[in-house]
């Protein structure tokens, strides 16, 4: 017997014991089965809480009696604001992710930059641990107040087969299962000057569209969490006009920039385990077949994706409903860019580079492989 076997379910074991992937299926059954860690996929023994919000940042901001505000109108303390793992994979995750990305936030925005300019897979890791750990949490939130509407969980609508890779990316950690650079997705490092007008963090994602942001005071980072870099590709010559240096406003509108160019993206590329049965070793990388490009668009679907990311984040941040829905019209009408309105022209005419080597893909896709149609 090797030392990778796989059952009829294609549930792969190392030496019989370690569950080191899964099918979509198993996947899901295993999200939906308090009874066993999601992370390791084993009988829960050890029960502990891991921090939906990481504890590193709750201390630093000191957010205890902060509150999450939910989909359905509640508010959860920060600090209990938590998703049950085992013992050993919430040390493991602590020791291998939360640990090194907390260190690069506490030195600074330098030193988050680094490494996303380097694809730092602990950096990229734990942005995935992040997406996941929000929406796994929607399993234990009731969608709504009142039993007689229902008892189903928020959790409950989410299609979890989407999240597989975003689970596999970050448990890779656990069983040193080697990311490849294929692997790694877009990270864009920035430093927000106008911070301190808004609360200490930030986090957000869109479920479906795989983009996050993430800010620690100044620095913030957008992630492209299963875009394989191409973001980064398409867009590096209109951040460099940009600089790394904006205001809060600025980024979000930055992230609904990257999040549409990811819905603009086609082709066909998928995540794959390859497991050496004689070297015991394991990798995670992304395979493509055929041709990878980008959809043209018209300039309404640019101004709709930009009108989605600030009706959420105007919510929470301008209580005048009037003012509020005055700067949202102007966004999707195109007559307000906090970028200014010369940038967003020039991104409604689709201006990316000519030299389609992703430089970003290490070379693997040809330049047939690539196009915008």
């Amino acid at each position: 017997m090797g030392i990778f076997t796989k059952n009829k379910h294609d549930t792969v074991f190392r030496h019989g014991k370690d569950i080191m992937d899964l099918s979509e299926a198993a996947f899901v059954s295993l999200v939906n089965d308090p009874s066993h860690c999601v992370v390791c996929a084993k009988k829960m023994h050890q029960k502990t809480n891991e921090h939906v919000i990481p504890n590193w940042l709750v201390r630093k901001h000191k957010l205890f009696d902060e509150e999450v505000r939910l989909p359905q109108g509640k508010s959860h303390k920060m600090s209990t604001y938590k998703v049950p793992f085992c013992r050993e994979c919430n040390e493991v995750l602590g020791r291998k992710l939360e640990e090194p990305v907390a260190a690069a936030f506490g030195d600074g925005f330098e030193a988050v930059e680094a490494l996303a300019k380097a694809g730092d897979d602990r950096l990229f890791a734990w942005m995935n641990l992040m997406y996941f750990k929000t929406h796994y949490k929607d399993m234990q939130v009731r969608k709504n107040l009142d039993d007689r509407d229902g008892l189903e969980s928020i959790g409950d609508s989410i299609n979890w087969k989407q999240l597989k890779t975003h689970y596999s990316i970050f448990r890779s950690f656990i069983f040193d299962i080697e990311l490849k650079k294929s692997v790694i997705g877009t990270m864009i490092a920035l430093k927000i000057h106008d911070h301190e007008k808004f609360e200490p963090f930030h986090y957000s994602d869109v479920l479906d569209w795989d983009f996050s942001y993430f800010r620690d005071g100044e620095t913030a980072l957008l992630c492209g969490l299963k875009d394989i870099g191409s973001v980064d590709y398409f867009f590096r010559p209109n951040l460099e006009r940009l600089g790394n240096t904006l205001s809060q406003h600025q980024a979000f509108e930055l992230l609904a920039e990257c999040e549409t160019i990811s819905r603009r993206l086609f082709g066909n590329w998928q995540f794959d385990h390859e497991f050496d049965p004689n070297g015991g070793t394991a990798i995670l990388e992304v395979v493509v077949n055929g041709e990878v490009g980008l959809r043209k668009c018209d300039e309404q679907f640019l101004r709709d994706g930009l009108h989605f990311i600030f009706e959420s984040f105007l919510s929470s941040t301008l209580d005048n409903d009037a003012e509020r829905e005055a700067i949202l019209r102007q966004i999707r009408s195109g007559k307000l860019s906090f970028l200014s309105l010369k940038y967003r022209q020039s991104m409604e005419q689709a201006v990316f580079p000519d030299d389609w080597q992703f430089q970003r893909w290490h070379g693997q896709y040809t330049k047939d492989q690539i196009s915008v149609s």
